[in-house]
């Protein structure tokens, strides 16, 4: 009885140090960039991407905005959810994404993203 629970004790500490060491070897991607083929370009968490529609969730874009005085343009990281019909997700054909890049977690648009966050 007890060897059988030092076994146990013994097997859930390796799968528990294999499952940590996996997350920090294999970090888990949290939003992803997708490319459309209609040059369209979104970041956001991506489900269900063995099926005919991907579900892309958390939904933010750039969008290019002037400023009025000195007629510079800039990119504004913009939430899907922010629009008239406030969408809370996409359906994406996946048959129209071209390329899928994920968002490290230490890049500058993560960090812009969690800015966002932040300030909600």
């Amino acid at each position: 009885m007890v060897r059988g629970l030092i076994a146990v004790s013994v097997i859930a500490t390796l799968l528990g140090s294999g499952y940590y060491l996996w997350g920090r070897v294999h970090p888990k991607v949290v939003y992803q960039m997708v490319f459309l083929a209609n040059g369209q370009v979104y970041i956001g968490k991506l489900e269900e991407l063995g099926s005919s529609f991907a579900v892309l969730t958390d939904v933010l874009y750039f969008q290019s905005q002037v400023d009025p005085q000195t007629k510079e343009s800039r990119s504004v990281l913009v939430r899907r959810r922010d629009e008239i019909h406030a969408p809370d997700r996409m359906m994406i054909n996946t048959q129209h994404i071209i390329v899928l890049e994920p968002v490290k977690q230490d890049s500058s648009l993560a960090k812009r993203i969690a800015d966002m966050r932040e300030k909600e």
